[in-house]
């Protein structure tokens, strides 16, 4: 394999590692808003709550009913938020990104084995030329 194929090789894995990253950083970014929308909702549940309780108190009984059920609905879609949140699931782009990337370092793992063994006489060929350059 030449050169120029493991240039290419390695920007082909330095790619696709990052669209990998800014997918998954992107993915973060959506389940963290869902998560911070979810606790503004539970707020609103606790207050609710509260609001009810003291209605509960109360001589009349329709007031707290309808705080009930504002409360239970926004139970719901706090929980249904959550579950959105929870949810962790690579989209196809990146799953292939994350294919291409290992693709290309198993095809680079390939390569280095018969560099590994010519390494260390290239490097002895090398200061070999270095040294009569130097001393001409």
């Amino acid at each position: 394999m030449t050169p120029w194929r493991v240039v290419v090789l390695l920007r082909v894995a330095a790619r696709a590692e990052r669209i990998r990253l800014r997918l998954w950083l992107r993915r973060l970014a959506r389940r963290g808003v869902l998560a911070m929308v979810a606790a503004v909702l539970l707020l609103n549940l606790t207050i609710c709550l509260h609001v009810a309780a003291v209605l509960a108190l109360g001589r009349w009984l329709r007031p707290e009913f309808g705080a009930l059920v504002v409360a239970a609905s926004d139970a719901g879609l706090a929980g249904l938020l959550l579950g959105l949140a929870l949810r962790d699931h690579p989209g196809a782009s990146e799953r292939e990104a994350t294919r291409l990337g290992r693709d290309a370092r198993g095809a680079l793992t390939d390569l280095a084995g018969p560099v590994l063994v010519l390494a260390p006489a290239l490097g002895r060929l090398a200061r070999r030329v270095l040294r009569r350059g130097g001393a001409r």
